[in-house]
Parts: structure tokens; C-alpha cells; sequence
């Protein structure tokens, strides 16, 4: 029987944008399916959220499109959602309906689960154990 390699490995998992995971956000809204942020979208969505005027990262921009783009169930860009809820935009729903401290809760676990919470210093020191 012939032994998988590690690229054959590698090439088996599943693209970033395949994976989620259902977290609990906490009290009324029971559970919410999340897909992590890609190296690719984080970079995209620095560059949608940074100020004109001083290139600095706009981080509520930055936050919003993440819970925006990452929170798979409920489909708060699903047109039919949308109008039954009584909204124009997913960001029109999320900010009515979700208070900031699940709002912040939401996006820590996004932000844990895609590996953007640790450090270039951090991955490189756990490389070398």
C-alpha cells in the first residue's frame, strides 16, 4: 500500500472557503455558522476599510465585513431574509438586531478560527518547537 504524501496531504484539505463551524454567540441567538477569513479576503478587506485620508484600517469597516462575509448561517446578505426582516443591507440588519458585545463576540471567533489572532513572531516560534 502506497504511503500519502505530504503534498497529496496537503492537496486532500478542503479550501478555506469549504470549512465552518457552528460557534455560540450567546444568549437569544443560540448558534452561528462561520467560515474563516483566507489570506486573500483579509488583505481585500484591509484594503475596502482603509481611510482615504490617513491609510489607516477603518477597524468597525474591517469587522463589519468580516462578520458580513463570514457568518454562513443566518445568511444575512440572502435577499429574502433581508426583506422579510425589513432591510435593505446585511449591515442594516446586524446593526439592529446584534449588540456590540455579540457583535465583538462574533468577530473574535471569526478572527480565532482563520489564525488572524496570532502573530508573524508567534507562528514562527511555534514552527521552530
Amino acid at each position: 500500500m502506497a504511503s500519502i504524501t505530504k503534498l497529496e496531504a496537503f492537496l486532500e484539505m478542503p479550501n478555506v472557503s469549504e470549512v465552518t463551524k457552528e460557534i455560540f454567540v450567546g444568549g437569544k441567538f443560540g448558534y452561528f455558522k462561520i467560515s474563516p477569513v483566507s489570506l486573500a479576503q483579509s488583505k481585500s478587506y484591509k484594503r475596502q476599510s482603509r481611510d482615504h485620508k490617513t491609510g489607516e484600517v477603518d477597524i468597525d469597516k474591517f469587522n463589519m465585513l468580516i462578520v458580513v462575509n463570514h457568518i454562513v448561517e443566518p445568511d444575512f446578505s440572502n435577499k429574502e431574509f433581508l426583506d422579510k426582516a425589513g432591510f435593505v443591507t446585511p449591515e442594516d440588519v446586524i446593526n439592529a438586531k446584534i449588540p456590540a458585545v455579540a457583535f465583538a463576540n462574533i468577530v473574535d471567533k471569526i478572527i480565532r478560527e482563520s489564525g488572524l489572532d496570532v502573530s508573524l513572531g508567534e507562528m514562527v516560534e511555534e514552527a521552530k518547537n
